[in-house]
């Protein structure tokens, strides 16, 4: 039967020594490079961990709090460097899926639609050309174009960035 605490979870009096023991895990460089993790990366995310708050945690979230304070309820942790491990502070901002998202596509790291999506910008102009409330309903449109309903409300609803 295994007792005791979580591996490398130490019970800290107080926030200094926290604080202290997170940044000896830091490689700490220039105020430009980044401050990889020295710890084993999280296997499935590939971020640096941390316990605080009562459980482990992103340690980019941790280096982002103890230098600017509480992160924004329902925000995430961003890194502008693309680098998951790295801990610089001037490296992190809270933003939130979106904000995360424009900044993955405005690098090139992402695609625009998604690799997985079915639709293409010239569909989705076409399905907008051709719907009509209450005269040519989205599935009069999926059934004439082959395609299934979802797929026509999604060109009207979520592909606002095809103009």
């Amino acid at each position: 039967m295994k007792t005791g605490r979580p591996k490398g979870r130490r019970d800290f009096k107080t926030e200094e020594e926290r604080q202290s023991a997170f940044w000896e895990r830091v490689s700490i460089g220039g105020l430009d490079e980044c401050w990889n993790w020295k710890g084993p990366p999280d296997k499935e995310t590939g971020y640096g961990k941390f316990f605080y708050d009562g459980r482990l945690n992103g340690a980019h979230r941790y280096a982002f709090k103890s230098a600017r304070g509480q992160i924004p309820i329902g925000m995430l942790v961003c890194h502008t460097c693309d680098n998951r491990i790295c801990q610089n502070p001037t490296h992190l901002f809270a933003g939130t899926y979106t904000d995360n998202n424009r900044d993955m596509f405005s690098k090139g790291r992402g695609s625009s639609p998604p690799r997985h999506a079915k639709s293409t910008a010239e569909l989705v102009l076409k399905i907008r050309s051709m719907y009509v409330p209450y005269k040519m309903t989205m599935t009069k449109i999926g059934k004439q174009l082959g395609i299934p309903t979802k797929r026509v409300e999604s060109a009207l609803t979520k592909w606002k960035h095809v103009t």
